[in-house]
Parts: structure tokens; C-alpha cells; sequence
């Protein structure tokens, strides 16, 4: 089991459901939140991950359980996809395992 976690412009909305539809995910979870660009770049930060200016940017993020296929068809898909899109409009995505849950 593997947990798929989206950030996104809330102009994706309706590409992300499609994306989760078609990979036969049909129930996730979605949040709105703020991303922030703070000055500095730490070590543990990679800049212009999460937002590209220091003022706030509205972001959707996406996070839903899912089988290792679903997980490694999703990333593919969305790299796909931020071939054609511009550095800030770019889903920004990831997989963490899931050790146990009850």
C-alpha cells in the first residue's frame, strides 16, 4: 500500500479527478492550504518546490491510498503532464509506503 500525495494549482481540479479516475482511483481526499516561498534556502528545502514568491499562493493538495501500480501510473502520467506545462502551473508529486494502518 502506498500513500500518493498531489500539490497543485486549483485550476487542476478537474485534470486531477480525471487522472484519478482513469487510474481507477475513485476516492481521495482534498484540501485547500496556502504555500509559502520563505527567503533563504536551507538545505532541507527544495527552492521553488511550493510556491514561486514570497507572497502566499493557493494550492490543492491530494492524498489518497493507493496499490504501488496506481502509485507509479499516477507519477508517470503527471511528469507527462509538467512536460507541457510551465514550472508554476507543475503538479508536484510523491509516494511514501505505508507500514501499517488500522
Amino acid at each position: 500500500m502506498k500513500i500518493f500525495v498531489a500539490i497543485a494549482n486549483p485550476e487542476t481540479a478537474n485534470e486531477m479527478h480525471k487522472l484519478f479516475l482513469k487510474h481507477g482511483v475513485n476516492a481521495f481526499h482534498e484540501t485547500q492550504t496556502r504555500s509559502f516561498n520563505l527567503p533563504g534556502n536551507p538545505e532541507h528545502r527544495i527552492d521553488n518546490w511550493f510556491s514561486y514568491s514570497k507572497i502566499p499562493v493557493n494550492s490543492v493538495v491530494y492524498f489518497v491510498l493507493v496499490t504501488p501500480g496506481q502509485a507509479s501510473a499516477l507519477l508517470v502520467e503527471i511528469k507527462k503532464e509538467n512536460a507541457q506545462k510551465g514550472e508554476t502551473d507543475s503538479i508536484r508529486a510523491f509516494v511514501l509506503d505505508v507500514e501499517q494502518f488500522v
